[in-house]
């Protein structure tokens, strides 16, 4: 017998250990990115609402109008002042002016 030839009583798993090993880092490189994957999907999720897209209580919204994935609100603050605020299409605010 040489050392290539299989011993066809020895037990499947001993004989491919490199490979049975190589397999199962693979598998838990699979869920663990899986994992982060569905952590950083939760963590997004949880974000949307949260920002300044929505105006405080006390504002009142004039007018409304959207442009290029762009959207501009013109609100009327609870002390008086008009304000114009432009929101990209994440909900993030990106500027807010005085006319």
């Amino acid at each position: 017998m040489s050392a290539h030839d299989i011993d066809p009583n020895e037990h499947p798993v001993r004989a491919n250990r490199g490979i049975v090993s190589v397999v199962i880092i693979l598998s838990i490189l699979i869920v663990l990115g899986l994992g982060g994957l569905v952590y950083g999907m939760a963590t997004k999720a949880g974000k949307l609402g949260k920002g300044d897209a929505a105006p405080a209580a006390g504002h009142r919204v004039r007018s409304m109008s959207a442009a290029g994935g762009t959207l501009y609100l013109n609100l009327v603050l609870p002390d008086g002042r008009e304000v114009v605020r432009a929101y990209n299409s994440g909900g993030t605010l990106l500027y807010e002016i005085e006319p």
